[in-house]
């Protein structure tokens, strides 16, 4: 199991639309380091859903780890993939806001364009109606 700061070990697909973690990961808490979430192996994500606004966020480009963190977290609430007995996410915006930890945390992007990505990924969720 590898650190969500340690380089990410996976396997793109032909079409290059998905990858899959050859090597999965964990992402403890920021504000409680005994909270750790698990992104196991052979977890498959499309790195981050980006709208065709490549150019701002590329789909694979700095923090690919948070968009597959929350790729995974928003899979284990939709009922995609099992729910693990511990995990502890129990709604959308709690995936969002960790999201946005993250990608704060490893310093992904610009405060302003991580919390610009944030709102347009808690929008999204509103449109949707996912709580």
């Amino acid at each position: 199991m590898r650190k969500f700061s340690d380089p990410i070990v996976a396997e793109f697909s032909n079409d290059g639309k998905k990858l899959r973690l050859v090597e999965g990961f964990e992402y403890y808490l920021k504000q409680d380091h005994t909270k750790k979430l698990i992104v196991p192996s052979g977890f498959v994500s499309d790195g981050f859903t980006n709208m065709g606004f490549s150019f701002v966020i590329p789909r694979y480009g700095s923090g690919l780890k948070c968009a597959i963190l929350h790729d995974y977290m928003c899979d284990v609430l939709n009922g995609v993939v099992p729910r693990a007995q511990d995990f502890f996410i129990d709604t959308r915006k709690e995936c969002d806001d960790l999201f946005l930890e993250s990608m704060l945390e490893v310093k992904a992007f610009s405060v302003f364009k991580a919390v610009l990505i944030y709102y347009a990924v808690r929008l999204f969720a509103k449109v949707k109606g996912l709580k």
